[in-house]
């Protein structure tokens, strides 16, 4: 059951299907249902001992209330705006996705397929960003810089960059070095310097660690 979160919520937000799907027209279901249903199936996993003091033990509970309360104090004295509100709104779903994503990646296991779900996450968005390239804007809003279900080019590379960091050691030592090229050439279309910049430097200290051995990239 774990691991199935663990796939389910890779699916929706890491991919950013869920925002995707509602922003450009094609389900009418907004982002906030995606995260509620991920709640209410994670949420009820903190009755099983383990978890619950995993998640009230540790300082990030904490963390997530001095963030909403830093956050809620903003609001209160802001000018109450819409833009405000959606703010305010996008910090408390924020928070809820971080805690509910701890309650389940709180098991090993769970970690485990997490990882692997994220480096094929990751595969299929430096994937989409190629055929963007073939078919420029069938998702991205940017001519000319592919960004696939992801939308922004920046945010695209980003994501492929910690797609890199995090996905790296679900696979086999042999295919790392395959993996560490392909999200190089997902991060390089984007033409975003910032993510550029991150993967190599990624890249260096994978290298450097000997994660990924330059032999193997041959």
């Amino acid at each position: 059951a774990l691991g199935v979160l663990a796939v389910l919520g890779v699916a929706l937000f890491f991919t950013n299907l869920a925002v995707y799907l509602f922003g450009s027209g094609i389900w009418p279901v907004p982002p906030l249902a995606a995260v509620a249903l991920f709640a209410l199936l994670a949420l009820p996993l903190l009755l099983s001992p383990g978890v619950g003091n995993e998640v009230f033990g540790g300082p990030f509970l904490y963390w997530v209330a001095g963030y909403l309360a830093l956050a809620g104090a903003g609001f209160i004295y802001s000018s109450g705006s819409e833009i405000a509100l959606e703010a305010w709104r996008t910090v408390v779903l924020a928070c809820l996705v971080l805690v509910s994503a701890l309650v389940v990646f709180a098991d090993a296991g769970a970690r485990r397929v997490g990882a692997g779900a994220i480096a094929a996450a990751t595969v299929l968005a430096v994937v989409l960003n190629f055929y963007e390239i073939l078919h420029p804007q069938a998702f991205g809003l940017f001519a000319g810089r592919p960004a696939g279900l992801y939308r922004n080019p920046n945010i695209s590379g980003a994501a492929i960059v910690f797609g890199l960091i995090l996905g790296q050691r679900a696979l086999p030592a042999r295919y790392r070095g395959l993996y560490l090229m392909l999200t190089g050439a997902g991060v390089l279309v984007t033409l975003s310097r910032a993510a550029i910049l991150a993967w190599a430097i990624v890249a260096a200290v994978l290298l450097g660690l000997r994660e990924v051995r330059i032999s193997r990239l041959l």
